[in-house]
């Protein structure tokens, strides 16, 4: 039963935490931030943020599965693009906290996109 609603409940529960991290984002002084406050990847963030919940109100199974697929796969490029600074390194500019968050995210939706109905 859970499977068969994951990519739902994980766009859900993530997309507004996405949307509300980005904000946090732009309004974090440089010195106390923890991750990445860079504008580039602030707008990054909530654009995912939002073009998942507009996927939520789509109600449409493959679609939801696609973007979980398509985000899981680019928060692990992500990890991976922070630790060896390609592209998008130059803009995103991402913290340790950043590649463990993008890594887990990243695992999380994969497993959503490809395990759920």
């Amino acid at each position: 039963m859970v499977l068969e609603n994951l990519n739902f409940l994980i766009l859900v529960i993530i997309s507004p935490i996405l949307i509300l991290v980005g904000i946090v984002g732009f309004i974090t002084p440089d010195s106390k931030k923890i991750v990445s406050t860079e504008t580039a990847y602030n707008i990054f963030i909530i654009a995912s943020g939002v073009l998942g919940a507009v996927i939520l109100l789509s109600n449409h199974d493959l679609v939801l599965k696609g973007f979980n697929v398509i985000l899981g796969l680019t928060g692990l490029y992500q990890a991976v693009a922070a630790r060896t600074r390609w592209f998008p390194w130059h803009y995103f500019r991402w913290t340790r906290v950043d590649i463990i968050i993008n890594t887990v995210i990243g695992l999380l939706f994969l497993t959503a996109g490809l395990l759920g109905q």
